[in-house]
């Protein structure tokens, strides 16, 4: 059991010893990835003055959500399933030896697909008292080029739904919060939607 603000710090300086992104996109650094999200979502929802973990644990089993997490006392919380999604066909690894990831910005909504096919990947797992947090580590300038990003998001997903392409009825768990790029944003998608935070320099309403 780990607390997240130390592992946020850990983190923090591997990025800088090692470069930010040979640790993005590098595979060998994939459970320190799936931390510091744990870490974007505890931080985010400290921020919002909403409850939120003190500690964090890796799961052993691989069937299983990924973490275990804990309040101040070391009582379970919750358990939380992490994911992260690219631009359609980009890998961790072939991104970082290609270089790909320093190429011009494109403002393309179809950006945004792989976030739909794992939305709709995961929504076939069976996870009771689970939150599933997605953090899209894609650039906001690669989905548009007009609007806030949580407007952006809900758009997307609302079009998404309409077409049913998505059905948020297949959800089974708990939560589903997006994390933005920069771990500074997070939206709530499920059950509801709901703007949790933003900086306060960004319009925090629909």
């Amino acid at each position: 059991m780990q607390k997240i603000t130390e592992e946020l710090k850990r983190i923090k300086d591997l990025q800088s010893q090692i470069g930010y992104d040979f640790f993005i996109y590098e595979s060998k650094y994939k459970e320190e990835m799936e931390m510091l999200i744990v870490c974007y979502h505890s931080n985010l929802l400290k921020l919002s003055g909403l409850p939120y973990p003190i500690y964090a644990e890796k799961r052993n089993n691989q069937n299983l959500p990924d973490f275990n997490t804990y309040d101040i006392e070391g009582k379970l919380l919750n358990l939380i399933e992490v994911t992260e999604c690219l631009k359609p066909n980009r890998k961790r690894h072939q991104e970082y030896m290609n270089n790909e990831s320093r190429g011009e910005f494109e403002y393309n909504h179809d950006n945004l697909e792989s976030l739909l096919d794992r939305l709709n990947k995961k929504f076939l797992s069976q996870y009771l008292n689970t939150d599933l947090v997605i953090y899209i580590n894609i650039n906001i300038h690669d989905i548009s080029s007009l609007g806030f990003w949580h407007r952006i998001i809900l758009n997307i997903v609302q079009t998404w739904i309409s077409e049913e392409k998505l059905d948020l009825n297949k959800c089974s768990f708990d939560n589903v919060f997006v994390i933005d790029s920069n771990g500074k944003r997070l939206l709530k998608i499920f059950p509801e939607f709901d703007l949790i935070y933003t900086p306060k320099s960004i319009e925090w309403s629909f």
